[in-house]
């Protein structure tokens, strides 16, 4: 059964420290549980997402700016690269929007992005981002809040599989920084596989 609105994502460690939007894009918060095939009913889907293996760290950070980027689930770079999935209704080309960093702390940004098991399209890669900078899914650094806000833009990618995973921390588990999430929507463009993806951002 094909999206046909889009699935938001506020990742953070407290459910009332903002209030996530209600209406589309249908906005649920994260606060960095485990994965499961049935977690939560979002705007009429079924759908099942989570942090594989070991968790994420979560952390409220700013109630005062938007809240999707008012907390983050984070992983230190020293610890390694931790996996968030998240069930697609099948293969194909689905829009996402991200936002990596922290209103009030500055990182050491890896990101990237599975086709199912595989790492394909990275985000980042040892970026740095200061206080309040965030980068989005064109890998660009949107330089505060309301910037973000304003000018994120958004990736198509295609998948073959029927899940994505979200790989944030170093995977080589280099000392030093951390690695911020705070906000991930996803809208089903089309389905089944076409091009292997709409725009390469580099291989993990």
């Amino acid at each position: 059964m094909a999206w046909s609105n889009v699935k938001g994502f506020n990742f953070r460690a407290t459910l009332g420290f903002v209030t996530d939007n209600a209406a589309n894009p249908y906005e649920v918060a994260e606060l960095s549980a485990a994965y499961s095939a049935t977690r939560n009913t979002i705007n009429g889907d079924v759908v099942g997402y989570g942090w594989t293996g070991t968790l994420a760290s979560a952390s409220d950070r700013v109630n005062t700016v938007d809240r999707r980027l008012a907390g983050i689930n984070y992983s230190n770079n020293s610890s390694g690269e931790k996996l968030w999935r998240l069930d697609l209704p099948s293969a194909g080309t689905y829009t996402i929007r991200l936002a990596l960093g922290s209103a009030n702390g500055a990182g050491t940004i890896f990101a990237r992005i599975y086709d199912g098991a595989t790492p394909t399209f990275t985000i980042a890669s040892n970026v740095s981002t200061l206080a309040d900078q965030f980068i989005d899914a064109t890998s660009v650094i949107r330089t505060s809040d309301t910037d973000w806000v304003t000018n994120n833009a958004s990736q198509n990618f295609t998948f073959s599989s029927s899940y994505l995973q979200l790989g944030i921390g170093d995977p080589s588990t280099i000392s030093g920084g951390s690695s911020w999430l705070a906000h991930l929507d996803i809208v089903q463009v089309s389905a089944g596989v076409a091009a292997r993806n709409l725009m390469t951002l580099g291989l993990g």
